[in-house]
């Protein structure tokens, strides 16, 4: 998504002819949509599929590349699912909380992560037994971008499967 200077600052993933999954606080308040012609890109697939510790997940954006310059082109990076309880303990630490609808994602060492501007853009995954990719978290929030020992947070998309089939009726999983 682009702010009306042009400058981008949250992602997101089509998951029907008209959805769009992002992280809340990307549009709400406040929100000043122009109508996106969907029409040029594919949706991606919604699943119940779980990632565990140690899966290689995708995560891509148009953020900024550790604080500083957007990218021209957009950016992806692979990491792993990382332990949640070593995440929760990371981020009790500095005060903030990482609950059970979150995935942590990222490497100890740092270098690989979502940075501001990705917020709500996908993080996929490999189903091998279908072969197909799948949507299984949004990029939330993070502390820096690929700092040592600081994880980036994910919202669960198997979390709220229900709510997004109620609210689109979309059910592609």
């Amino acid at each position: 998504m682009l702010s009306k200077n042009g400058i981008p600052f949250c992602g997101g993933s089509l998951i029907g002819q008209m959805w769009i999954i992002t992280a809340a606080h990307c549009l709400h308040p406040p929100y000043d949509p122009d109508n996106p012609n969907l029409s040029n890109f594919q949706h991606i697939n919604i699943t119940s599929f779980k990632v565990i510790l140690g899966d290689m997940v995708i995560v891509s954006g148009w953020g900024k590349q550790f604080l500083h310059s957007i990218p021209e082109t957009l950016m992806e990076i692979e990491i792993p699912i990382v332990d949640h309880d070593k995440c929760k303990h990371v981020y009790s630490q500095l005060g903030r909380q990482v609950t059970d609808d979150m995935i942590c994602a990222g490497l100890k060492q740092g270098g690989s992560d979502a940075c501001q501007g990705d917020s709500g853009g996908p993080m996929v995954a490999l189903d091998n037994k279908k072969n197909r990719w799948f949507l299984v978290g949004t990029v939330s929030w993070g502390d820096g971008c690929g700092e040592d020992n600081r994880y980036g947070v994910y919202s669960d998309v198997r979390k709220s499967l229900e709510w997004i089939h109620n609210v689109t009726k979309v059910k592609n999983f």
